[in-house]
C-alpha cells in the first residue's frame, strides 16, 4: 500500500465546486424576467423546480464539495506538497517508493550493526 496520493481526487471536488460557484454566480445576476425563462425550460424538461430553490441548490453543492474536500485535508497526518518536477503521477510515486524502501533498509543495517 502507497502513503503516496494523486490529487485527482481534490481536483474533482475543486471543479464541482467551481462548477456549482459559476452556476450560483449565473443564478444571482439573472434578470427577473431571464429567471421565469430558465423556470419555464426546467419545466417543459419535467423538472419543476423554483428560482430560490436552484440558489439552495447550487450553494448546498459548493458547501458539500468544499467541506469534503476540507475534511479530506484536515484528516491527513501531514500537510500535503505537490511535486511540479518531471515524469507521470505513478513514475514519481513508483520514485518515492523506492527511495523510502532504500532509506528503510540502510536504517535497518545500522541499527543491524549497532
Amino acid at each position: 500500500m502507497t502513503n503516496f496520493l494523486g490529487a485527482e481526487l481534490l481536483q474533482e471536488q475543486l471543479e464541482e465546486i467551481y462548477q456549482a460557484s459559476k452556476y450560483l454566480q449565473q443564478l444571482l445576476e439573472m434578470p427577473e424576467e431571464e429567471r421565469a425563462r430558465l423556470l419555464d425550460v426546467f419545466a417543459q424538461r419535467g423538472y419543476v423546480t423554483t428560482y430560490e430553490n436552484e440558489v439552495k441548490k447550487a450553494l448546498e453543492a459548493v458547501v458539500r464539495n468544499s467541506e469534503a474536500a476540507w475534511r479530506f485535508l484536515d484528516g491527513l497526518s501531514s500537510a500535503p506538497i505537490i511535486y511540479t518536477g518531471p515524469g507521470s503521477t505513478e513514475e514519481v510515486i513508483e520514485m518515492l517508493e523506492r527511495l523510502l524502501r532504500q532509506k528503510r533498509r540502510g536504517s535497518a543495517k545500522k541499527r543491524a550493526v549497532s
